[in-house]
């Protein structure tokens, strides 16, 4: 098995995903792992409303950037105290949870104890300091997320705005109440993070030597794809006019379905929503199209 790191000089959020994407993409036969930091990004899931998830129009007058990803799941917010990273892998090779134990074993040289919780979180003492989320196509998956080392949690506050239903579900009152920043545990910084997940990503896959992949190799690559997460449609979606919305709460999570109603049957429908499962979501959006709306359910 060919092991190969990568990692991103830029804090660019479009740029750092094109050469995520870029690196899907043109993998072969192996396990990537690359790691890479946003500056002042809210960074919302695939099927997510930029207008729901975040105060958008204050967010991009301060200079953010709202960028939306290819894996499902919910908004999170980025800066230099974030710190994220992407396993890629032909299905052959890809474990979810030796993928973690990278994460956790890298942790816990710096005597921090953390831990999986619900579908897609890493915790320590019942606080959130990584979320995750997946991407499949075509025989290769990947699996990225975030380890919050020193974020401004004010920022998170300020411009999240997250469904009060997910809320309620966890059972806090905001986004910010559940997260810690790894700082306030231990003597931590982004670098030495850095050198203890590629010690533990070697360690956990038994191999001395990782092949380092120089991604400005791949320039025109990478910019072709930065031109897809940097275009507006790509971020805020389509502009269709709905007159019927509803919110559910699902086993999928929570689905905002927006739809076109005339004659009680349903004509188009796009739903929202921050389920890590894509695939269902888009199967569940299709089968809306001529189910029956009664004024306060939709009839599959």
């Amino acid at each position: 098995m060919k092991l190969t790191v990568t990692y991103s000089d830029s804090f660019d959020v479009y740029r750092n995903q094109a050469i995520e994407k870029t690196l899907f993409d043109l993998s072969g036969d192996e396990v990537v792992f690359y790691l890479w930091q946003n500056e002042n990004a809210v960074v919302i899931g695939k099927h997510q409303d930029a207008l729901s998830e975040c105060d958008y129009n204050a967010f991009i007058a301060d200079g953010g950037k709202v960028a939306r990803r290819i894996s499902g799941g919910g908004a999170v917010y980025h800066d230099r105290g974030n710190l994220n990273f992407t396993f890629i892998a032909p299905v052959k090779y890809y474990d979810l949870l030796k993928q973690m134990k990278v994460v956790t074993d890298a942790l816990k040289s710096f005597g921090i104890q953390a831990s999986l919780s619900g579908r897609n979180d890493v915790e320590v003492s019942g606080r959130k300091i990584s979320g995750n989320a997946f991407y499949f196509h075509e025989g290769k998956k990947l699996h990225h997320g975030t380890l919050l080392i020193d974020v401004d949690t004010e920022k998170i506050k300020k411009y999240l705005t997250p469904n009060a239903v997910k809320l309620s579900k966890k059972g806090v009152k905001s986004v910010e109440s559940r997260v810690v920043n790894l700082t306030e545990m231990a003597d931590i910084d982004a670098e030495r993070l850095k050198g203890a997940l590629v010690d533990a990503f070697k360690e956990e896959y038994k191999i001395a030597e990782l092949s380092v992949l120089d991604i400005n190799d791949y320039a025109d690559d990478v910019a072709e794809r930065e031109k897809v997460f940097s275009d507006k449609v790509w971020i805020l979606g389509d502009k269709q006019c709905y007159n019927v919305r509803a919110v559910y709460d699902s086993p999928l999570g929570v689905l905002d379905i927006r739809a076109n109603v005339s004659d009680g049957r349903v004509i188009f429908a796009k739903v929202y929503s921050d389920s890590l499962d894509s695939v269902a979501v888009e199967k569940f959006e299709h089968s809306l199209i001529g189910a029956k709306y009664d004024g306060g359910e939709f009839i599959i």
